[in-house]
C-alpha cells in the first residue's frame, strides 16, 4: 500500500416538526458523491519469476486506481421529553450504496514492459495484463442507529450521552473489476464487524448567546487483525472534542467543533496468503491519529 484517499461530499436537506411539547420528529434525504484514489506497489519480480527468473522485489511497478460515483440514502429521528429537564433522542441513518467507476493505470520497469510485450506476441494471457483500463467497484457505507440523552443540571450546565451502532459487517470485501478481460479481478477481504460507540459530554452556557462544549468517546475498531491492511489502518480509538455555539441573530446560530482521534494501541497487520500481495504474507504494526474540523449553521423556524 502506498496512498489511499476517500473523499465523500454529502448533501443532506432535512426538516423537523414539533408535534407536541414532548415530541418532535424529523427526516432528511442524502445525496453523496464519493471520489477515491488507491495506489500500491506491484512485485513484478515475483510475478515474472516463473517466466524469466527475476528475483522477488527486483522489478517493482505501481498500480493507480481512480474512481468516483454517487449514492443516495435517508435519515430520520424522534426527540422525546419525558421530563421537564430530560430529553431523549433516537435516530437512524440508512446505508448508502456507491457504484464507483474510473480508470486503472499501471507503471512498470523496462524489463517488465519488454517481457509483457514478448508474452503478448506469444499469445500468453499475462502479456495483455497490466495495461491501462477502466475499472469498476462498489462500496456500501453502512447504516447506523443512535440513542442519546441530555440532562439539564442547572440553567447553565447540561450533561449529554449517546450510543451509536454501526452495521460495519456490510463491508466484507473490496473488489476491483477491470474492463480489460486479461486483468484479473483484485479482491481484498475486509470482513469488518459491527461496532457500538459510546460518547459523553458536557455543555456550559457562558451567556445568553454562547455555549461551550466538551466531549469524549470510545470507538472500537470494526477491523480484524487477520484481515486488516495497510491501505485501511485502524485500531480501537478515543475521541476528544471541543465545540462552541453562538447565536448570530434570533433563530440563527453558528457552531464550531474540533475533534482529535488517537489510537489506544498500535494497529497490527497479519495477512497470510493475501491475494493483493503476490510476494506473500504481510505483517507489522502502525500508529495513527486524526483531526476533524466542523462548522454548522442552524436556523429554527
Amino acid at each position: 500500500a502506498q496512498r489511499t484517499v476517500l473523499k465523500t461530499y454529502n448533501f443532506n436537506p432535512s426538516l423537523s416538526y414539533k408535534a407536541t411539547d414532548w415530541l418532535s420528529v424529523g427526516g432528511g434525504f442524502n445525496v453523496m458523491y464519493a471520489d477515491a484514489f488507491l495506489s500500491n506497489a506491484i512485485d513484478f519480480g515475483s510475478i515474472l519469476n516463473p517466466v524469466i527468473g527475476t528475483a522477488p522485489q527486483s522489478q517493482d511497478g505501481q498500480a493507480k486506481l481512480e474512481v468516483n460515483g454517487t449514492g443516495y440514502g435517508f435519515n430520520g429521528g424522534v426527540i422525546i421529553k419525558p421530563l421537564e429537564h430530560t430529553t431523549i433522542g433516537l435516530s437512524y441513518r440508512s446505508m448508502v450504496h456507491l457504484d464507483l467507476n474510473g480508470s486503472a493505470n499501471f507503471s512498470t520497469t523496462s524489463t517488465v514492459s519488454q517481457t509483457l510485450a514478448l508474452l503478448q506476441e506469444l499469445h500468453n494471457p499475462l502479456g495483455s495484463a497490466f495495461q491501462s483500463t477502466g475499472v469498476h467497484t462498489t462500496l456500501n457505507l453502512p447504516e447506523s442507529a443512535s440513542a442519546a440523552i441530555t440532562q439539564e443540571l442547572t440553567d447553565k450546565w447540561l450533561l449529554l450521552g449517546d450510543l451509536t451502532w454501526t452495521h460495519w459487517s456490510r463491508f466484507k470485501d473490496l473488489v476491483a473489476n477491470f474492463d480489460n478481460p486479461a486483468q484479473p479481478q483484485q479482491a481484498t477481504q475486509e470482513q469488518w464487524s459491527d461496532t457500538v460507540r459510546w460518547a459523553g459530554g458536557v455543555q456550559y452556557k457562558a451567556s445568553e448567546k454562547a455555549k461551550l462544549r466538551l466531549g469524549i468517546a470510545y470507538d472500537p475498531t470494526p477491523t480484524k487483525t487477520e484481515f486488516r491492511t495497510f491501505q485501511i489502518p485502524d485500531a480501537d480509538r478515543f475521541w476528544l472534542s471541543a465545540g462552541y455555539n453562538v447565536e448570530l441573530i434570533p433563530n440563527l446560530s453558528l457552531d464550531f467543533a474540533y475533534t482529535h482521534i488517537f489510537a489506544l494501541t498500535n494497529g497490527e497487520v497479519n495477512l497470510v496468503n493475501n491475494p493483493a500481495a503476490p510476494a506473500g504474507n504481510i505483517n507489522g504494526t502502525f500508529d495513527f491519529s486524526a483531526n476533524i474540523f466542523a462548522i454548522g449553521l442552524k436556523y429554527n423556524f
